[in-house]
């Protein structure tokens, strides 16, 4: 007799792919005792690239941190152990890096412009860029290829792009176009780009959404 899949026995990792192992739900092999897709590790950085934006300066006068100041712009820097830490303003702009994290803060004339972006275990990055408007959501794999979603006024648009330059999209009948001209089904996508492909028939959706709220602190 046949078990039933669970997919609580294969979580997914933040690139949106099951794991191959079951009882391994993150880059970094964490068991699932711990329910979270992303490390400890992971969790502590944005969270505190996060604290660090809310008041970079604040932050080097509470910590002792010897700040700079040059060509208009000041910041600070610092190494901890294995994990560099560092706050810049330039103009309009703050940039927070917190070992893997980074978070960026632009101030334009009618809105704010933030990105987010973490590198994770595996070498594989996600990205959250987000303006008035608009939402762009980036998983950059490590084995090649970036999965993109783009929304606009709640309206979202998901594209592929392979290691080779190759563009993705879906079309309105289920099946994919490749290029600009070349119809592909859902077999041949997942033979052809794999796993990494955010059309890949093992790929959630979803984890568009936790990873942005990941990165924005939101969930």
């Amino acid at each position: 007799m046949r078990t039933a899949f669970d997919e609580s026995d294969h979580p997914r990792r933040p690139t949106g792919e099951f794991t191959t192992k079951a009882g391994v739900n993150a880059p970094g092999g964490l068991s699932l005792e711990s329910p979270s897709r992303f490390s400890s590790e992971e969790d502590e950085q944005i969270r505190l690239a996060h604290d660090i934006m809310v008041d970079p300066d604040g932050y080097a006068r509470t910590h002792d941190i010897p700040t700079f100041t040059e060509l208009g712009s000041h910041g600070w820097a610092k190494l901890i152990g294995d994990t560099y830490m560092s706050a810049g303003v330039n103009g309009r702009e703050t940039v927070v890096h917190m070992g893997n994290a980074t978070i960026t803060s632009f101030q334009g004339d009618t809105s704010t412009e933030r990105a987010y972006s973490m590198r994770l275990g595996d070498q594989s990055r996600i990205r959250h860029t987000e303006d008035l408007h608009s939402t762009l959501d980036t998983i950059e794999h490590s084995a090649g290829g970036v999965s993109e979603r783009l929304t606009v006024d709640g309206e979202s648009s998901i594209v592929f792009t392979s290691r080779r330059g190759e563009a993705v999209s879906r079309t309105g009948d289920g099946t994919y176009l490749v290029g600009r001209g070349e119809t592909l089904s859902q077999s041949e996508v997942d033979e052809r780009f794999g796993p990494q492909c955010c059309f890949h028939s093992s790929f959630d959706e979803a984890t568009f959404d936790e990873n942005a709220e990941f990165l924005t602190g939101s969930r």
